[in-house]
């Protein structure tokens, strides 16, 4: 039996005793595998050849004939049925021994080139949808992008039906976001302002058809408010503005010419002979005013609850920084590093400084460098800012949490392999020096002097500046004058 392996002393024994995979991976920097005619590092040497010459016997000696015997019974003789079926591997594939004569699989090269290009793609793909790329998260992704779609194709098919459609899938859509607590105001509100104000920038014509169409509902709620307060004045006005907004001549004066031409145009309009009935009809005139206190309140109740809400977020976005950072840490970096960390045992705070520590900082940067998952992870925070509840705020820390840990194992696959190469050289060249400077110790030899003794005070050694243990300062003179010649 061979000696015990030696322990672990430098970075060249660490890298030695380290995975296969910790540098090599399937091949280094994409570069074809040795060829598949090498499956082993001995060489087969023919079986030997048995000599079938027959030699004749000699005179006077008698030639004994040798036959076979047969089996005893007339049954065949039965043989061990064999259950391995041949191995089928992929073209390209074989399996053989490399150099260390480890098994394993091998791939030609045109076949490499194949596997490392899906390779490529796959880690583009999982970089761009912020995970890994799995067939749950494409189809996930590809379902999106189809509702996109079809979002879009209705919005501008220009069929009223169908972008009511989506108006209506919007704005439930609000209404759920702020009854589950994700919104703290109502999101339709800024939503109108928003669209109000860019239709009057963007497209002139929808804002007149706009307008107009709210122009029409006020003179109805003219009318309507003057009825049930008895205003006579304010009915007179929503006459006058009826006439301006239909654009009726002033010629006109015949009141069923006026109301054909208002009714043509959708504009409602009375006389003031059918004011009483009208108050009758909608005896709720004060609906409209109920509404805009309400609203009114709405509004201060928001803006009281502004710099709470704000507090809150900032306190929750401290947590989520926190926890992204653990979640990177423990979740991504190590158990990426969990085949190697057995290797560097022996040297924690190398460990820790050439390899976590350094591995860390480089899967940040890569991920602050990604401008589409910065995009994604602000849209997150927005939603955060906005949400009403802690409940929901928390749902969207984890959302947060593991986006970062999904994008962090994607980084950590890409920064591995050259910072572990790194730290092992490093490590190894410190052992080499330390290793120089002991070596360069033990050959060190004692300086040479007369005597080879060491150097000792110039004072003789029966200097006593003392008398009766009392300092005598002429004693003192008379040794400095013979010390001194």
């Amino acid at each position: 039996m061979g000696e015990p392996a030696p322990a672990i002393t430098s970075g060249a024994d660490l890298a030695a005793t380290a995975p296969p995979d910790l540098f090599d991976g399937i091949v280094d920097n994409a570069e074809a595998p040795e060829s598949s005619t090498e499956t082993s590092d001995t060489i087969e040497t023919p079986e030997p050849v048995e000599d079938t010459t027959v030699e004749e016997p000699a005179a006077g000696e008698e030639t004994e004939e040798t036959t076979e015997e047969e089996p005893v019974t007339g049954e065949p003789e039965k043989r061990p049925e064999t259950t391995e079926q041949p191995e089928e591997l992929p073209e390209g594939v074989v399996r053989g021994k490399n150099r260390q004569g480890k098994e394993g699989l091998f791939v030609e090269e045109p076949r490499w080139k194949t596997i490392y290009g899906n390779h490529q793609l796959v880690q583009k793909a999982s970089e761009m949808i912020g995970e890994p790329a799995t067939l749950e998260a494409l189809q996930l992704h590809h379902e999106a992008y189809i509702a996109q779609e079809r979002l879009f194709n209705d919005l501008n098919s220009g069929d009223p039906r169908t972008q009511a459609g989506v108006l209506h899938y919007v704005l439930e859509e609000m209404q759920r976001a702020r009854e589950q607590g994700e919104v703290g105001n109502d999101p339709a509100i800024p939503f109108a302002q928003s669209m109000y104000t860019t239709l009057r920038e963007k497209a002139p014509d929808a804002y007149a058809t706009l307008r107009f169409t709210a122009a029409r509902d006020l003179v109805g709620e003219m009318f309507e408010e003057a009825a049930a307060k008895g205003d006579e004045s304010l009915f007179l006005s929503a006459q006058h503005f009826a006439l301006a907004l239909a654009n009726v001549p002033k010629d006109v004066r015949d009141i069923a010419q006026v109301r054909s031409i208002t009714q043509r145009m959708g504009i409602p309009f009375y006389k003031k002979e059918e004011m009483p009935g009208l108050a009758g009809q909608h005896a709720g005139g004060d609906v409209a005013r109920l509404q805009a206190e309400n609203a009114r309140l709405n509004s201060l109740l928001n803006g009281n609850n502004g710099n709470q809400q704000a507090a809150q977020f900032d306190s929750w976005h401290k947590g989520v920084s926190q926890t992204v950072r653990t979640g990177i840490l423990d979740e991504a970096i190590k158990p990426a590093l969990a085949s190697v960390a057995e290797a560097w045992k022996n040297f924690p705070n190398d460990y820790n400084d050439l390899v976590v520590d350094r591995l860390h900082r480089k899967v940040t940067e890569t991920i602050r460098a990604d401008e589409g998952f910065s995009r994604k992870i602000q849209l997150l925070n927005d939603q955060a800012q906005r949400a009403a509840s802690a409940q929901r705020r928390d749902e969207i820390g984890a959302a947060i949490k593991q986006a970062y840990v999904n994008r962090a194992k994607l980084a950590v696959e890409a920064a591995k392999k050259p910072i572990l190469e790194f730290a092992a050289s490093r490590l190894k060249e410190r052992s080499d020096q330390n290793h120089a400077r002991r070596q360069a110790a033990q050959t060190r030899t004692v300086p040479k002097g007369s005597g080879g003794t060491v150097p000792r005070s110039l004072a003789p050694n029966n200097l006593v500046q003392m008398k009766d243990n009392v300092f005598d300062p002429a004693v003192a003179v008379k040794q400095a004058q013979q010390l001194l010649g």
